[in-house]
């Protein structure tokens, strides 16, 4: 069973917490595209990671000094996010640093995907449970995907049915809206009165 999450768009240097213990597999045509991408305006730059100023910045000096074979932090650490900040992979117990690093795949535009994912592959939708409808948020959404990782490594689940079992910031599965190859965890959401709310933003 493979977990796939996407990555963020800020990253941070940490080459003390977990130790690198492989590069990625197509690190070649990773230099390509570094090359490539430093050869671009500040602008281009922008454009292409579609992103605020001060990130391009960001990111424009990291491609200006980047050496894709030194000073390395592990994806895991390495992606500043709010899924990132919500799975804690720096206070990671006992196994579950190997769990994530034999389950765990983060597809990445720049350095792709570091092993081969297995055929099955289970879509998890969070989402809120407003009048009757299941209305996904991003920031909900994305702290759930965190903690879903982190309670996986928790459990060491190896069957995707386990996933099942996640209750996390009162999430739960909700298997009449799931289907065999997407589970869907709601929480419901409500007002001071006890009714339904009308979705956040």
């Amino acid at each position: 069973m493979r977990i796939i999450i996407s990555p963020a768009k800020q990253m941070r240097t940490d080459t003390d917490t977990i130790a690198c213990t492989e590069t990625p597999v197509f690190l070649e045509k990773t230099a390509i595209l570094k090359d490539w991408i430093s050869g671009l305006s500040f602008d281009e730059q922008k454009k292409l990671w579609v992103s605020n100023d001060k990130i391009a910045k960001q990111n424009a000096a990291r491609f200006a000094g980047m050496d894709l074979k030194s000073s390395l932090t592990p994806a895991l650490l390495a992606y500043d996010g709010i899924q990132y900040t919500y799975m804690a992979p720096a206070v990671f117990e006992d196994g579950q640093v190997t769990y994530v690093q034999e389950h765990l795949r983060i597809l990445s535009g720049f350095y792709g995907v570091l092993k081969p994912m297995d055929d099955r592959c289970i879509t998890c939708v969070f989402g809120e449970l407003v009048n009757g409808k299941v209305v996904q948020k991003g920031v909900y959404a994305k702290m759930a995907r965190g903690e879903m990782v982190r309670f996986m490594a928790g459990i060491q689940a190896e069957k995707p049915e386990q996933i099942k079992n996640f209750d996390w910031s009162g999430y739960q599965f909700d298997e009449g809206r799931s289907s065999e190859m997407e589970y869907v965890f709601v929480r419901a959401e409500r007002s001071s009165s006890g009714a339904d709310t009308e979705e956040l933003t």
